[in-house]
């Protein structure tokens, strides 16, 4: 277990690092003229306590301390724990490593939120491949089993509102639907309802009319069919959406 011992004395202290019980190295410290302390191992120094109270881990080429440019400056991995501790105000900016969710969370003084979501405005929507929400979003239910479009009209389209909602998962074709029917023999041309033997059932009739051209050639149009909706939903993958608190 390391061990880390500062004794001051006057206007100067001493510095030993112990690892087992063994020093590591001792070299003195912080004097009225405000030194930084240097520590390391074999010859090498790899940690730096500066004179403002900054602390740098790691070497440089030179097998020197990295000269910290922040109260905490790593030249290399940091390793995140979890401890399970609440987030409140106190401890307000404090990160750690979810194991659970394997996401790193940073605090905001009310819950752990994901790092990578921390700075996302409330009200923020995005999809995500989990079964459940991550802290700090809750289940955008508007937007189950459907597609989103932005809001606006885009050229030759139609105008969208905020919240709109529309569309058809399945949809029957109606008569009104179908393009004019045009038939002709010999120069002779007459559409749907004007054939002389009648037209009757509309879409889905399943018998037979059978009408006469000029000329007295007969015409038989007939027609099955089980009137099923068209699936009009295209290859999709399904996510979970989910809203910034």
């Amino acid at each position: 277990m390391r061990q880390f011992f500062l004794v001051l004395a006057s206007a100067m202290f001493s510095v030993a690092v112990l690892l087992g019980g063994q020093p590591l190295m001792a070299a003195d410290g912080i004097n009225s003229n405000g030194q930084d302390v240097p520590m390391g191992a074999g010859g090498s120094e790899f940690m730096v306590l500066t004179h403002d109270a900054k602390v740098g881990i790691g070497a440089n080429a030179s097998n020197l301390p990295i000269t910290p440019q922040t109260m905490l400056d790593v030249g290399g991995e940091v390793r995140v724990g979890f401890t399970g501790i609440a987030c409140t105000a106190s401890i307000s900016g404090a990160m750690r490593y979810n194991a659970s969710t394997n996401i790193m969370e940073g605090c905001n003084g009310t819950t752990w939120v994901s790092l990578a979501t921390l700075g996302m405005p409330s009200g923020a929507v995005l999809p995500f491949n989990l079964a459940s929400c991550p802290n700090g979003w809750q289940p955008f239910t508007q937007a189950a089993g459907r597609t989103i479009i932005g809001v606006g009209n885009g050229s030759g389209l139609t105008e969208r509102n905020l919240s709109d909602t529309g569309g058809e998962e399945n949809y029957t074709i109606s008569f009104g639907n179908l393009p004019t029917l045009v038939v002709g023999q010999g120069g002779a041309a007459m559409r749907g309802a004007n054939l002389s033997g009648g037209w009757s059932g509309g879409v889905g009739s399943r018998g037979a009319e059978t009408s006469t051209l000029g000329g007295g050639n007969p015409l038989t149009i007939s027609g099955t069919g089980a009137d099923t909706p068209i699936n009009t939903v295209p290859p999709f993958i399904a996510l979970l959406y989910c809203q910034k608190s």
